[in-house]
């Protein structure tokens, strides 16, 4: 699936950051679409659509939704390290110029 609407949309989040100096941790951002796209599900798969044709056959959108999710590839600059107790803590490392690679919805 393409969406450039919903690449645009993330991007403009990703910029309000970016211009306002504010890094993002590395666990955040890679996991930021996953929850971005869930909010627009239904504009995704349509309310009405009762199945999705894979290469399994036909599988009911909520057996598809069981077992997939919807993400867009992101990449960023790294920017410095945390502190070991913030690593510890699953923080992460900073990033800054987080923005989506494409406008391809892809599914994991």
């Amino acid at each position: 699936m393409n969406s450039v609407p919903l690449a645009n949309a993330l991007n403009d989040i990703f910029d309000a950051a970016n211009e306002e100096a504010v890094t993002w941790s590395n666990n955040y951002a890679a996991i930021y679409p996953f929850y971005f796209l869930s909010r627009y599900l239904i504009n995704i798969i349509n309310p009405v659509n009762v199945g999705i044709i894979t290469k399994k056959g036909m599988e009911y959108t909520s057996d598809f939704l069981d077992h997939y999710r919807l993400y867009m590839e992101i990449a960023w600059n790294w920017h410095k390290k945390n502190p070991p107790a913030a690593t510890y803590r699953g923080g992460g490392e900073e990033v800054s110029n987080v923005h989506v690679v494409g406008n391809t919805i892809l599914m994991r």
